[in-house]
């Protein structure tokens, strides 16, 4: 089977959590819009899982009380989940000889449950100062070799993704 990589499940649901934040949308049409972009490559990817996790990071950020830098802790994460692949600071290598990190899997190797806690063990390691940062003003159309992600980024959401 062809199921979505792990870490690009994971930037989805930031990615839906931040697009919730400062969208006057609901968390589902986020959520559907991302795992019917992924859904177009790998094996189908449930939208009402996406946004479980999603909402299920929000609350986290509520519960530390993030309060205003909720939004940059969620593009930050998008960011470092693009570019490492562990907490150690191993960048992600994009492409090899040959392959690329979005190629397919196997096996699912992703749930909301992970990306959540991926998320939680992200805001630590962030607040304990062992993490790369991410450059000032970072925007993922400055990624290279990301057109995937920038295509399903950019792309509009509205209500009739709720549908």
């Amino acid at each position: 089977m062809n199921y979505c990589p792990a870490w690009l499940y994971d930037f989805i649901v930031g990615q839906t959590a931040a697009d919730f934040l400062v969208n006057s949308l609901p968390i589902e049409a986020f959520a559907k819009k991302y795992a019917s972009a992924l859904s177009e490559t790998y094996t189908e990817i449930d939208p009402e899982a996406v946004a479980l996790g999603a909402t299920a990071i929000l609350e986290f950020l509520n519960e530390i009380k993030a309060g205003e830098d909720a939004l940059d802790l969620l593009i930050q994460f998008c960011w470092f989940t693009l570019n490492y692949e562990n907490h150690r600071g191993v960048k992600r290598k994009r492409k090899s000889l040959l392959a690329t990190c979005f190629d397919p899997e196997k096996e699912i190797n992703y749930n909301s449950d992970q990306s959540v806690k991926a998320f939680k063990a992200y805001v630590y390691a962030d607040r304990s100062n062992v993490l790369p940062k991410m450059p000032v003003g970072w925007k993922i159309s400055d990624e290279q070799d990301a057109d995937l992600l920038v295509k399903m980024v950019d792309k509009e959401t509205s209500v009739i993704d709720l549908l």
